[in-house]
């Protein structure tokens, strides 16, 4: 038996750097699938109708809440939609005006990941504004915002005619770089009633807490 081929040896100078040429890309693997893992993955936020601020009216006052005029606000039920109700009348009589003059406003803050897109799924309904039809009432608009800039907008005589029933309202959004929360605002814009007695009432317009979505 020849012992020399079963001692072990000391690698020479060459295997050590072919040795060496195969295991610095294992190293640089190693090394960059930690940093791959933490490139851009958003979180996706959940948001609760608690997490709203409330409701604020601008411009034109509106009729006082209670009895068949209802009232605004979170955690109310209209038409199969839950969450946010816009039912209190302009207090402004004006036949002749289809001008927008009260608004009602209701806003939430989300956190954000710079570069991702969110994908919003709202559901929405109208509801005429005397519960019968639209011959002596006026509609009501809504638009839904990100940081003031309008992403998707209705009314109760087209996307929102009540006769359609609860409709889904979807849109995306592509966070800009550097920003880390934004503003959801619901806004509703109502026009002067077209006359003062109990028929004469704006519609309603009623939008759930959205659902969101990022990738």
């Amino acid at each position: 038996m020849d012992r020399s081929s079963d001692e072990p040896r000391s690698p020479d100078r060459r295997q050590v750097i072919v040795g060496a040429a195969w295991a610095l890309p294992l190293i640089a693997t190693v090394i960059a699938s930690p940093l791959q893992a933490a490139s851009v993955i958003p979180v996706c936020p959940v948001i609760a109708e608690g997490d709203w601020g409330g409701w604020v009216n601008q411009g034109q006052g509106l009729v006082d809440s209670g009895g068949a005029n209802g009232t605004n606000g979170w955690f109310r039920s209209m038409s199969g939609v839950s969450g946010f109700v816009s039912t209190q009348d302009s207090i402004a009589v004006a036949p002749a005006s289809n001008t927008p003059l009260a608004y009602v406003i209701t806003d939430v803050v989300i956190p954000v990941t710079p570069g991702a897109t969110y994908t919003f799924a709202v559901q929405g309904v109208g509801r005429w504004g005397n519960g019968v039809n639209n011959a002596n009432t006026r509609f009501q608009q809504v638009q839904i915002n990100i940081d003031g800039v309008v992403q998707w907008q209705g009314d109760t005589r087209t996307n929102l005619l009540p006769s359609l029933g609860p409709q889904t309202i979807g849109f995306s959004y592509l966070v800009p770089a550097g920003t880390t929360t934004i503003t959801l605002t619901y806004r509703f814009l109502i026009p002067p009633r077209p006359r003062g007695d109990a028929l004469g009432a704006n519609d309603d317009i009623a939008l759930s807490n959205p659902t969101i979505s990022c990738e």
